[in-house]
């Protein structure tokens, strides 16, 4: 007699609503577009599962735990760092393995309410090989902020009070925000459905942004002529008072930026004009160097407790 496997090779559930993703690193907005989203309608899991809001963002993170510590689990489940080339495919791999599979499937069917649910978190940018194998037809929200911004946000946050001014992790983020974003831009390319919001845009103009994000969700989650009023109420989330760390000069004029990262930031911003401009990875290759430096950082940051 043949015994069965339990069936990964395909989505097994039946969606109720559309799963949005917000995707950006670390400091570039995605809380704040995750608290719009929750203002427009899209369920973020229940406000007593989400971390709570602290000095960094006092108008919350928007993260569901129990997705965060399902993500801490698949991450530890590989050999290796997600840094390494071949994480992204381990990751579609672990897509096959049917107790991930199952926990992960348990997870959405908790976040199936409305018309749209959302899940935010930096390290979901680097999973997205397991979530498109499990998910059916997602909707990628991608948050451009200048990297040098989000760097400076970064150190004042990570590093403890008395490392701020004598240490600089700036070329150590720009390696970061480069890898998040080619990973991002990766999955982007295989969607029909993305949307990129320039953070700095979305400070100066909430009314456009807000009413260019509105639209294209009603559109994509079929809920267009319901109630314009929560345009409002999006609006509301933006407080330019948060918008620290703003940079007066061009990225390109930063220090520790190369050529390839300056040009990466360009395209970006292209691409929330022109979400269908192609993307070739290959025109932005990481420094050789560059995963020695992100995993030797990973593990003096696990020493000194840095988080």
């Amino acid at each position: 007699m043949t015994v069965l496997e339990s069936p990964v090779s395909t989505k097994t559930v039946a969606q109720k609503s559309r799963p949005i993703f917000v995707l950006g690193v670390d400091r570039s907005g995605t809380s704040l577009v995750s608290e719009i989203l929750y203002k427009w309608g899209a369920y973020p899991g229940e406000l007593d599962h989400l971390a709570e809001a602290n000095e960094a963002n006092p108008q919350g993170f928007w993260e569901y735990v129990p997705m965060e510590d399902f993500i801490h689990k698949l991450f530890s489940s590989v050999n290796v760092t997600p840094w390494d080339p071949t994480f992204n495919d381990l990751m579609k791999q672990k897509a096959s393995d049917w107790a991930f599979r199952k926990e992960a499937l348990d997870l959405i069917e908790q976040m199936e309410k409305g018309p749209a649910w959302f899940w935010k978190e930096p390290y979901l940018s680097l999973c997205m090989g397991f979530w498109e194998e499990i998910v059916e037809n997602p909707i990628f929200i991608v948050t451009i902020r200048n990297p040098y911004e989000s760097a400076r946000s970064y150190e004042k946050y990570i590093l403890p009070p008395n490392l701020r001014g004598k240490i600089s992790l700036l070329g150590l983020f720009l390696l970061r925000w480069q890898w998040f974003m080619l990973s991002i831009l990766k999955a982007a390319d295989n969607s029909s459905s993305v949307h990129f919001i320039p953070y700095d845009s979305l400070v100066r103009k909430p009314i456009e942004q807000c009413d260019r994000l509105a639209r294209f969700l009603d559109q994509e989650c079929g809920t267009e002529g319901a109630d314009r009023t929560k345009l409002r109420r999006m609006i509301s989330s933006v407080n330019p008072g948060l918008y620290r760390n703003r940079s007066s000069n061009a990225f390109a004029e930063a220090p520790n930026v190369t050529p390839v990262q300056v040009a990466l930031y360009d395209f970006l911003l292209r691409k929330a004009d022109n979400p269908s401009e192609p993307f070739d990875p290959a025109r932005y290759p990481m420094p050789d160097w560059a995963l020695e430096y992100l995993v030797n950082f990973d593990v003096f940051s696990d020493m000194f407790n840095l988080s």
